[in-house]
């Protein structure tokens, strides 16, 4: 059985009676920026008007910068991912929202002493002790797990659960109840990509169906000390590739402009490589070229191509090409002695030439900058007890 996530989470949230919500489709939101709640309305206020319970499987795009920084160095960060979600509303309580995680969970052999709950001492007042007994608990200030929505108008606060394994923290899911004066509804966040890391036993996304190719792919092609650069590219060309698959080119407005977008961060990536020479600039398209074909190769494994190869690798080696020749004109700026602020202004607003490029001209090679607590870092050890590690990460 390929997908026992999915099947899974489906045969608990029928049996609870739930309607099943289809994926909007990835046009639904012009930004990418998915919400699993605005999957069934457009406004939040509507959720508190609502007497039936969902539940989804959707696609969701998660393109904020906070996500691509982490990508390609944290085990299970990814911009796309299948989130799992089931809403209760109007009447329905907190511990039928847990009742049904438990059960997903034991389903899932996740109920084993090894999933911590983090939660708000007011979230654990409001849960019964048979409840309390299925997890490992961690307190945490309920300032650090609030969250606004709907232009802040409604309240938030989330219960997160996580699991430990080789790299760090697994985070296998999560509840938010959002609050409306004394009337509140619960969302709810599976990412099933990530849980699949925990339940087949690997440690990281990339040892996953999802990467296969991809990953064998990059490690013949990337220097082993630019590998986290590799599996940043292979993850934004997933996302480039199941946009286009749907249809979706590169554009300058709203959806098409995130394809091109990360499109451009991907190539830049591997510009700066050349610039380090890591790699040479002929080894750029070659590079495109060959993690395009395997990633179309990934994704058939999941998906039904809807497009021949040939559309896929000739239009994005012809953006790859243009976007090449940008950066290229933009170095010659950057190098001039007499570069000055304004130019960088107008470098960056009027033809696009990121930042990340001119420091890497003007300084020189970049560092990564290391500054906050990672969850689940491929090239780094922690040796941190969990809940520690959980507590640093919520900035405690």
């Amino acid at each position: 059985m390929n997908d026992e996530v999915s099947l899974y989470f489906r045969e608990i949230l029928e049996k609870e009676g739930m309607d099943y919500i289809p994926d909007s489709g990835i046009k639904y939101h012009k930004t990418l920026k998915f919400s699993s709640v605005l999957n069934i309305e457009d406004k939040f206020e509507e959720f508190f008007k609502i007497n039936r319970c969902y539940y989804t499987n959707q696609r969701c795009f998660r393109v904020t910068d906070k996500i691509l920084e982490i990508t390609g160095f944290e085990g299970v960060a990814s911009p796309y991912n299948h989130m799992l979600s089931f809403f209760l509303l109007k009447e329905e309580n907190l511990e039928r929202a847990l009742k049904i995680t438990s059960d997903f969970f034991r389903k899932l052999n996740f109920l084993d002493g090894k999933t911590t709950m983090v939660l708000s001492q007011k979230m654990l007042s409001l849960i019964n002790e048979k409840t309390k007994e299925c997890f490992d608990i961690c307190l945490i200030n309920s300032d650090k797990l609030s969250t606004t929505l709907g232009e802040n108008r409604f309240k938030g606060e989330y219960i997160k659960f996580y699991r430990r394994n080789k790299n760090g923290l697994v985070p296998v899911g999560s509840l938010n109840i959002i609050s409306n004066g004394e009337s509140y509804v619960i969302d709810s966040s599976f990412l099933k990509e990530v849980i699949e890391v925990e339940y087949f036993e690997k440690n990281s996304i990339y040892e996953l169906k999802y990467f296969k190719n991809s990953f064998n792919t990059i490690r013949v092609k990337i220097p082993e000390s630019s590998l986290s650069v590799g599996l940043k590219c292979i993850n934004l060309m997933r996302v480039i590739l199941v946009l286009m698959n749907e249809g979706l080119v590169f554009g300058n407005k709203n959806q098409e402009y995130i394809v091109r977008k990360l499109h451009r961060i991907l190539v830049l990536e591997l510009y700066i490589l050349f610039l380090d020479k890591e790699i040479t600039r002929s080894e750029i398209v070659e590079f495109m070229s060959d993690i395009t074909l395997s990633g179309l190769s990934d994704l058939q494994n999941v998906d039904t191509i809807n497009f021949s190869d040939q559309f896929f690798i000739e239009t994005i080696i012809r953006e790859t090409e243009n976007y090449i020749e940008l950066l290229e004109k933009g170095v010659l700026v950057i190098s001039k002695q007499s570069f000055d602020l304004e130019e960088e202004t107008i470098l960056k607003e009027r033809y696009g030439i990121p930042s990340k490029l001119i420091k890497r001209i003007r300084i020189g090679k970049l560092e990564n900058e290391d500054i906050n607590i990672p969850m689940n870092p491929l090239y780094k050890v922690i040796n941190m007890p969990t809940k520690n590690w959980i507590k640093a990460l919520h900035g405690e």
